[in-house]
């Protein structure tokens, strides 16, 4: 089987696509061909091994697969192989808890916007886009290139419940627009609840303190790095 830094989609008609090649990690390559000749080997293999696989045969394949390599090479490659075998399964479970941990964290931030409506920490879009005197036009095309973000409807428990809201700090002067932006984007697609905890949570990557208090010190480029790791794991900032 081709590795797939060399493979192209193909179409129903038998044409291959012109998508360019994708880079992958050496780590990656050297998974994808040990799972892919795993399969490969499990497809062709005879029905009676998938179900009741000799031990005797299965251990004489083993002895002349690792031939030449000493019994403490045969154990570390023994361990190696279980250990490959248990981290995907290992990986979607752990996923799926920093998932709903990340989740509980965004939606115990979101509890305190009506707290900070209240101390106008939080605009409405209409005060928004007058005090950043930017159109609709533009309020659209910030949000579509994740250079702002808005908070989450079901967090509106608001004053001005049903409208669209949006962090104060964007157009407070004491944090530079750009790089505001720049850590937004940074942050890509990333909830507006999430996105908000970052900026305002204190991170260990930033000395303990919050992004924001950061780039108002003038370190853009470490709180793009916070916001880097944050966006990988957004559990652990503290």
């Amino acid at each position: 089987m081709a590795p797939p830094s060399a493979m192209q989609e193909t179409s129903q008609t038998g044409h291959r696509s012109t998508s360019s090649a994708t880079m992958f990690s050496h780590q990656f390559l050297s998974s994808y061909c040990f799972f892919s000749a795993a399969v490969a080997a499990h497809r062709d293999s005879p029905e009676e091994m998938k179900s009741d696989p000799d031990a005797k045969a299965v251990t004489e394949g083993f002895k002349r697969a690792t031939s030449g390599m000493s019994k403490q090479e045969q154990t570390m490659l023994t361990q190696f192989i279980l250990r490959l075998l248990q981290l995907p399964e290992e990986y979607e479970q752990d996923k799926k808890q920093r998932y709903y941990l990340a989740s509980n964290l965004d939606r115990e931030a979101a509890e305190t916007l009506s707290k900070l409506a209240h101390e106008n920490d939080v605009l409405s879009a209409e005060d928004f886009m007058a005090r950043a005197l930017i159109t609709q036009d533009v309020l659209a095309e910030k949000l579509r290139q994740h250079r702002i973000f808005r908070l989450p409807y079901w967090a509106r428990e608001l004053p001005i419940r049903g409208e669209e809201l949006y962090p104060a700090f964007f157009v407070d002067p004491r944090y530079p627009l750009s790089s505001l932006e720049a850590v937004s984007m940074a942050l890509r697609a990333s909830p507006g609840e999430r996105k908000y905890r970052f900026f305002t949570t204190p991170n260990i990557l930033l000395e303990n303190k919050a992004p924001l208090e950061a780039l108002a010190d003038g370190e853009l480029e470490q709180v793009i790095i916070a916001a880097k790791a944050f966006r990988r794991n957004p559990v652990s900032t503290v």
